[in-house]
């Protein structure tokens, strides 16, 4: 699997988020996790590229990743009845809504900050090579 990054969710005690080189962000409830048996994640999302850094919301509803050749991504609206359910449907997978990538460099880092609006956020991304940080504004809309 190959985990670059590991996150806690801010609303959810119990819950970690891990980014590999595999491409996917898995979604854990550590109460569930056993060394006798295989855990699996209660939620997993596909990006494209391996997720070097990721950053959940501050309500954990959405989330931003550094996908190294990938560029960078958004992710969610992640549903919290998935979130906050400890049995069945394990292994939900949800994809990417919404992609950056500035140049063909490799995308190292991203963070953000949400402003007061709630739906608009400043994020901070980082390419490898060429040192460079880029700003950007991203307002998200929840689907009907």
């Amino acid at each position: 699997m190959g985990v670059c990054s590991v996150r806690n969710l801010q609303t959810l005690d119990n819950h970690i988020s891990t980014g590999s080189y595999d491409e996917y962000i898995r979604v854990w409830d550590l109460r569930m996790i056993s060394s006798s048996q295989n855990s699996r994640p209660i939620l997993m999302c596909h990006l494209d590229g391996g997720v070097w850094r990721h950053k959940w919301a501050v309500d954990d509803r959405f989330l931003v990743s550094a996908c190294m050749h990938g560029g960078f991504s958004i992710s969610g609206p992640f549903p919290s009845r998935l979130m906050a359910n400890t049995e069945g449907e394990n292994g939900t997978v949800m994809h990417a809504i919404g992609r950056y990538r500035a140049s063909a460099k490799l995308g190292y880092g991203v963070d953000w900050i949400q402003h007061p609006s709630e739906t608009c956020w400043t994020v901070a991304t980082c390419s490898f090579y060429d040192n460079q940080v880029d700003f950007s504004r991203l307002s998200v809309c929840d689907p009907p």
